[in-house]
């Protein structure tokens, strides 16, 4: 059986954030292939997103905006 695969795109404000990195630790922790792009300038997200979708991503997940 293949592993989730996660998408976590997230705000380059918020790569300090402590509770994220524990959660990103965690998921990884229970089998979620998790890969996280940090977006630092405008059209970031859509970029990660569209290739998330080529790349077979199961989940996507946008956060820290």
């Amino acid at each position: 059986m293949s592993r989730t695969r996660w998408r976590l795109i997230l705000n380059g404000k918020s790569t300090g954030n402590t509770d994220l990195r524990e959660a990103v630790h965690a998921l990884r922790e229970r089998g979620v292939q998790l890969e996280v792009r940090v977006t630092w300038e405008d059209g970031d997200a859509e970029r990660y997103v569209a290739e998330a979708i080529e790349h077979g991503v199961d989940t996507i997940i946008a956060a820290g905006g």
